[in-house]
Order: C-alpha cells, then structure tokens, then sequence
C-alpha cells in the first residue's frame, strides 16, 4: 500500500513538473526567435541584403514557430515583439538589434572580420590581425592599430 501512495506522488510530482520545463523551454526558443528576427531585419536595414526590415523579420519568425507582434525601426535599430502560445499560455518576447550607422559601415563589406597579414620582426611567418571596421582606424588617426 505504502509503494503504491509514493508511486502516485511521484507521478504526481512529474505531471506538475512537465508543463513547467515546457514552458521554459518554450520561453527560451521565443527569445532566441526573437533575437533572429531582430538581427535579419538589421541585416536589410544595414544593406548587407536586399528587401524590407520587418518582412525579414516576419519570415524568421514565421520559420521559428513564433508570431511577429510588432515590428518597430528607430533610425538605425529594429525592435520586434514576437509570441507563441503553449498549453493556453501565450509567451512573448522583446529583441532590439541595430548598429552604429556613424561608424562608417560598409555594406558591401557587412560585418565579416577580413583578415590582413602583418609581418613582425624576428618572426619568419606572419600574425594574422582582425578588423570589423578598417575605417574607422583611420578616422581615428590608427589609434586601435597603436593599441594592438
């Protein structure tokens, strides 16, 4: 009798914790489809693709699952809201993403690091060094490049 009482709390206690772990799981992915969705409309914003900012936007939320509530651009900066409903529950998240549109983005380059080789002395093969944005060294007079 007594195995049959703790067989029945344990069910129990794993029925209850069920709808909570999917629940968080859930709440992770909708943040994460929100982050996506938020990033691919800075990628149109920015150039780096062609097209409009919030329809990217709804096309990476709707291959996430998620739905795209709102879809906001505040100069160089996209703000989306999606959600998703679980068991009756609707869960939503907010994602901003946008860049510096002063520090001399180039589209055509976007936001891959190229790299350059640089030869030390006393060193037979040369250090690779990376850079986001190689203007921006010179605008500052190759202060980032003293730094180094």
């Amino acid at each position: 009798m007594l195995s049959v009482a703790v067989l029945i709390a344990i069910i129990t206690v794993i029925g209850a914790l069920l709808p909570l772990s999917l629940a968080l799981t859930t709440r992770a992915e909708v943040r994460a489809a929100a982050d996506s969705s938020a990033l691919s409309a800075v990628r149109v914003l920015s150039g780096m693709v062609g097209g409009e900012p919030c329809r990217a936007a709804n096309r990476v939320a709707g291959a996430n699952s998620v739905s795209l509530i709102r879809c906001q651009q505040i100069g160089s900066e996209i703000s989306v809201d999606v959600s998703r409903e679980i068991l009756g529950v609707r869960i939503t998240a907010r994602a901003r993403a946008g860049f510096d549109a002063r520090a001399g983005f180039d589209a055509r380059a976007g936001f891959e690091a190229r790299a350059k080789p640089e030869t030390h002395a006393g060193s037979a093969s040369p250090k690779r060094s990376h850079t986001i944005n190689p203007g921006l060294d010179e605008e500052r007079g190759g202060e980032r490049a003293a730094r180094a």
